[in-house]
Parts: structure tokens; sequence; C-alpha cells
């Protein structure tokens, strides 16, 4: 389910080829666009090779944003793609 609570400056992460045994590190950016503070209280990924290490809850506060690393390790060879699911 979309929400209109807040916003991200990308839409998809594309990984590359990593190799078994190695990680990548990429980022995406929240953003509080409203005049109130959104918590996350979730972020939920259909693949267990792709996590961030952000401690939640977070808070947003009103006009300002969050970067949020992602660290993709595959756990087998192949290709891989799974949602990343941000929950407030």
């Amino acid at each position: 389910m979309k929400t209109n609570l807040f916003t991200t400056d990308s839409d998809s992460i594309n990984f590359g080829d990593v190799l078994l045994g190695d990680s990548l590190l990429k980022q995406f950016t929240i953003y509080n666009h409203h005049d109130t503070a959104v918590t996350i209280n979730e972020f939920y990924c259909s693949n267990l090779s792709f996590t961030s290490d952000i401690k939640l809850p977070v808070t947003i506060q009103p006009r300002d944003s969050l970067v949020v690393p992602v660290t993709f390790k595959p756990a087998n060879n192949g290709i891989f793609k799974a949602s990343f699911n941000i929950r407030t």
C-alpha cells in the first residue's frame, strides 16, 4: 500500500553483480514533506539478503529526511529481486 506520509528518492536500487561472500552498501532517502513528524516503525524486506541497520523506531521531523543504508549480501548465487517495505 502506498502512502502520502513520505516519499523516497528512488523506487528501486540496483546492486549490480555482487559475488557470493561479498556485500555491497547502497542507500536511499526518505523525505517527510509534511508539517508533522513521521515515525518509521519497521523496514521489511521479502529477502533476507537485503538488510538495513537503522535503529527503529526513528522519527523524521517535518520537512526533513532520513538516509537509509541498505546492505546486499547474497546468500547464494543467482539473480535477486525483492521488495523493501517501510511501515509507519
